[in-house]
């Protein structure tokens, strides 16, 4: 099976998938990928 992951708004992605969906507006500060951890 076919996995595919993309950050929200595909932030990052090329302007072809971007533009291809009306509506998306990626915003690093919103969109960014957080990671925390902890040992």
């Amino acid at each position: 099976a076919l996995m595919v992951m993309s950050y929200p708004h595909f932030l990052y992605a090329d302007s072809v998938y971007r533009n291809g969906v009306i509506g998306l507006v990626p915003n690093e500060e919103s969109h960014r990928l957080f990671v925390d951890l902890e040992p």
